[in-house]
């Protein structure tokens, strides 16, 4: 599932950087090289962060 339409990210990516140490939308868009556009889906990945961190 797409998590960012801009930039084509998706939960599996956010995973991965979470997976990584990543803690912020931030720095997701910077470990795949893609800028925030739009913005609507910071709250979705910050969250998706969160829940990956939890597990």
């Amino acid at each position: 599932m797409y998590l960012c339409n801009c930039n084509g990210l998706t939960v599996t990516d956010v995973v991965k950087a979470c997976a990584g140490g990543l803690n912020k939308a931030g720095e997701v868009f910077a470990c795949y090289k893609v800028e925030e556009c739009c913005g609507k889906c910071v709250p979705e990945i910050e969250e998706c962060l969160l829940n990956s961190k939890k597990k």
